[in-house]
């Protein structure tokens, strides 16, 4: 379980990484700045939202084996769910 934990830290950490990048490195292009970062942290955010919940998901389904099918699809709609209204914003 502990590598797990530290696979899901490292995870996180590369999109935080990945999503400061992105705002710096594009804030040279857009015109305006205000939409443009604050669609990069939303992202980002989203991101790391969506990784939790599909690490507690996966947790939640390997120790109880016998509706592992129902919450892993459960958890499937609500992380599409989740992007759909962040796309929608």
């Amino acid at each position: 379980m502990e590598f797990f934990k530290q696979t899901l830290r490292e995870l996180q950490i590369s999109i935080i990484i990945l999503g400061i990048l992105n705002i710096l490195i594009g804030m040279w292009f857009p015109k305006e700045m205000l939409p443009y970062v604050l669609g990069g942290v939303l992202g980002t955010v989203t991101s790391l939202v969506m990784a939790d919940h599909m690490a507690r998901t996966i947790v939640r389904a390997v120790a109880d084996d016998s509706k592992a099918s129902t919450k892993f699809r459960i958890g499937y709609f609500f992380r599409y769910a989740l992007v759909a209204v962040v796309l929608v914003v």
